[in-house]
């Protein structure tokens, strides 16, 4: 009876720590995977995206006195001086879909998706005067591709400028006259979508609706980000909606993947 519990134990003991073995090297092949599928997967599709609102903006030149010393003599001179003028935002009108497709690298599976984004932004010049405006789209990330891009002023489709991970039109705009500036571009991103309201710590915005679709139910909105004014869920995922008139906050909108 010894002999047989005995023999029990010790084939007990050598499967426990077999499969302990087993589970440290599935859990390290695991972690080593995740730690370079995830930036493989990054550079083959695209990393998590946070998009901002565009911004316009005229230079305004301007001549102050300027004075130095010169053979124990003060003098003054007019010098110039150049200070970018940003025009106010008045309205945003954004849509944007989600289209989560999961993606399998080694071990494991990632939430890629496909994002749709659309908008209308209206700006206007407050002063007196005819101005050159530049209008500066900053892309939501830099390692991502822009498909379809729309980029039109007024309905006009514009001469783009781009600057690294930004893309710029300038046109005149009257005295007291308004803007508008049309965005549209498909993308794909990994992990989380958002949109932030400036990149001040708390931006004011005016007039702004957000419209979501998702083709997942599953929707997650991380810490310190904004639930939507109203959901509606369809047959396939959600219909979310952000709609503020005068808002003045530090959080973002944004959605994690499932």
């Amino acid at each position: 009876m010894v002999k047989r519990i005995t023999a029990i134990v010790f084939i007990f003991v050598c499967a426990s720590v077999a499969w302990a073995i087993l589970g440290g090297t599935i859990f390290s092949r695991t972690y080593d995977s995740n730690s370079r599928s995830s930036g493989q997967v990054e550079s083959l599709w695209g990393t998590a995206q946070n998009q901002t609102p565009p911004k316009a903006s005229f230079v305004q030149v301007n001549v102050k006195d300027e004075e130095s010393l010169e053979d124990g003599k003060k003098v003054v001179r007019k010098v110039k001086e150049e200070v970018e003028v940003p025009l106010p935002l008045d309205s945003s009108r954004i849509d944007v879909a989600l289209d989560l497709e999961h993606r399998q690298k080694g071990l494991l599976w990632y939430s890629t998706y496909k994002v749709n984004y659309g908008a209308v932004y209206s700006f206007h010049n407050p002063g007196d005067k005819e101005q050159l405006v530049t209008f500066a789209l900053t892309f939501p990330a830099s390692q991502a591709i822009y498909d379809d891009l729309v980029f039109t002023i007024d309905d006009v489709p514009a001469t783009i400028t781009n600057e690294k991970n930004s893309a710029s039109s300038a046109t005149k705009v009257g005295p007291g006259k308004s803007a508008t500036l049309k965005i549209g571009y498909r993308s794909q991103g990994l992990n989380e979508w958002r949109y932030s309201f400036g990149s001040a710590e708390i931006s004011q915005v005016r007039d702004f609706t957000l419209n979501m679709k998702t083709n997942f139910k599953d929707i997650d909105f991380p810490d310190n980000t904004i639930s939507p004014s109203t959901k509606h869920e369809t047959s396939n995922g959600w219909d979310l909606n952000w709609s503020y008139k005068n808002l003045l906050s530090g959080y973002q909108i944004a959605m994690v993947m499932p």
